[in-house]
């Protein structure tokens, strides 16, 4: 049976792409096998589950400031849908301690940062 997928579109920046490189790099290394952009996102919902749910306002402003992060390349992603829930209600969680809408860039960008430290 196949998986139900879900198809993210957005415009990033160099900053946001540089990030995503990181983590695909030090995700590769440490794993020792070639990791894309989806296997991040299910990587970081695996084994970085705790540290997705906790991440604070402060890690918002220091790590995915929205204005640094939207650009002019293209980025699609596409996720199987229970991980992309899982990202969501994770969202949903930050923006209620922020109080204020979490963009999927900005939480994507806090992903990378769950497996970069950075």
């Amino acid at each position: 049976m196949r998986k139900s997928r879900v198809s993210i579109q957005y415009k990033v920046s160099d900053v946001f792409l540089k990030s995503l490189a990181l983590a695909i790099y030090q995700l590769t290394i440490s794993e020792k096998d070639v990791k894309t952009l989806c296997q991040i996102f299910e990587y970081v919902v695996k084994h970085r589950r705790q540290r997705l749910e906790s991440f604070t306002v402060k890690d918002l402003i220091f790590y995915a400031n929205k204005d640094d992060l939207r650009g002019d390349i293209l980025v699609s992603i596409h996720l199987d849908k229970s991980t992309n829930d899982i990202l969501s209600a994770a969202r949903y969680r930050l923006a209620a301690r922020a109080g204020r809408v979490v963009s999927n860039i900005e939480m994507h960008r806090l992903a990378f940062s769950a497996i970069t430290g950075e």
